[in-house]
Order: C-alpha cells, then sequence, then structure tokens
C-alpha cells in the first residue's frame, strides 16, 4: 500500500484505522507478521529527509473518560531464551546525539507515576542493573 510519487508538492498519506462505535468497543488493528521457519518482521520507520530532519514516530495511547491505554513494549517469553528491547538513540557526527528521556507522569491530585527499573532472577542469581 503506498502513495505516488510527488514532484514539488507533498506526497500522499496512509492510512490505516477501525471504524468508531458508538455503543460498543471499537475495532482493532493488528499488525502481524507471518509464522514460518524462522518469524517474519515487522518494522515500522519514518522517512528520510533530504533537506532537514526525518520523520518522528509516534506511539500513543488514546485518552478515555477513565484515563488513557496503556503501552507494552515486551518480547515474548520463549524456552530457549527471549528476546531483547533495546531503547537508543543514533550517533550524530557534526551535532548533538539524542537523549533517552524516562519519565513518569505528573498529577494534579493523587500520587505521581513511579520509573522501576529491575534485573532479572535466574536460578544462578539475580542479573544487574547498570547505570553508566
Amino acid at each position: 500500500m503506498a502513495t505516488g510519487t510527488a514532484d514539488g508538492a507533498q506526497s500522499g498519506s496512509v492510512q490505516i484505522y477501525s471504524g468508531e462505535s458508538l455503543s460498543a468497543e471499537a475495532g482493532d488493528v493488528a499488525l502481524t507478521a507471518g509464522q514460518g521457519m524462522y518469524g517474519g518482521s515487522i518494522n515500522i520507520a519514518s522517512g528520510k529527509s533530504v533537506d532537514g530532519r526525518g520523520g518522528p514516530v509516534s506511539i500513543v495511547s488514546a485518552v478515555g473518560t477513565d484515563g488513557s491505554g496503556d503501552i507494552v513494549l515486551a518480547s515474548d517469553s520463549s524456552g530457549h531464551g527471549s528476546g531483547s528491547i533495546q531503547i537508543a538513540t543514533g550517533t550524530s557526527m557534526l551535532g548533538t546525539a539524542g537523549s533517552v528521556v524516562l519519565s513518569a507522569g505528573s498529577t494534579g491530585t493523587g500520587k505521581a507515576g513511579d520509573v522501576l527499573i529491575s534485573s532479572g532472577n535466574g536460578l544462578d542469581g539475580a542479573s544487574s542493573v547498570v547505570v553508566s
């Protein structure tokens, strides 16, 4: 699925969405790669820029009457080792490299959110949390 190339103007957008529901749960949108000898990949990337910054990638949960939804980044469990999760910024040759920011939300009333970092535990002991 793609839009055409534009010369001298902005190219079109591609949107995938489910319909709204006025009286029940709205539909889901699922991106699922195929299963095989090796599982398929899902890649989400913004566009490159020839004259400026590349496009941003945003993952945002929507607000509801009882709060916003959770965002979960996880690798699945496995009997032979689970996958890693890496959060990193790119290297900069001339300017300032990007930052990694982990922050919890604030509140006007009640308790603000926590930032929790913990290591795993195994038969040979717990792993380490290293900050350098």
